[in-house]
């Protein structure tokens, strides 16, 4: 045995004895524990995802099925509140929902998944694009979305 481990189960067999369980199970315990945060971190969101989180809140707060009438008299729609011009837009832009009749993308303009996939195509694509929510990016007080390495690079 490894004199680490001899150690962790020394360490374990007094906290054991105060837990009432055996040491080499608080010890397979605590490296589950390790794999687990391990897991959980490889699967956090990023800074963007936290970004497009708040931005939903604070455009819809967070309702997906919102459609409001914006001051451009046109609607807006779904959590990020895109518009069916820009939405329709930019998903040509990107080749995203190909061959999709208007009546399904009037579904999909409401899906929030779908719409924060699309506004960080967009601003992944061109960090100005944020400008889409001024009014959350700057007089709600959001800030500016975060950039990203490859972003960064390329300025």
């Amino acid at each position: 045995m490894n004199i680490l481990l001899i150690k962790n189960l020394a360490a374990g067999a007094i906290m054991a004895s105060v837990a009432n369980t055996s040491p080499v199970a608080m010890l397979s315990s605590a490296v589950s524990d390790r794999s687990s945060a391990q897991v959980s971190a490889q699967n956090a969101p990023d800074a963007m995802d936290s970004w497009l989180q708040k931005l939903a809140h604070k455009e819809s707060e967070g309702r997906e099925h919102i459609k409001i009438l914006d001051h451009n008299n046109q609607y807006s729609y779904g959590c990020l509140q895109f518009q069916m011009a820009t939405f329709r837009s930019y998903i040509r832009k990107y080749d995203l929902l190909e061959n999709t009749e208007d009546a399904e993308l009037e579904n999909m303009i409401y899906d929030c998944d779908f719409q924060k996939v699309l506004a960080r195509k967009m601003i992944e694509d061109d960090y100005s694009n944020w400008r889409n929510w001024y009014t959350s990016v700057s007089v709600r007080n959001l800030g500016l979305p975060p950039r990203i390495s490859a972003q960064l690079a390329e300025k």
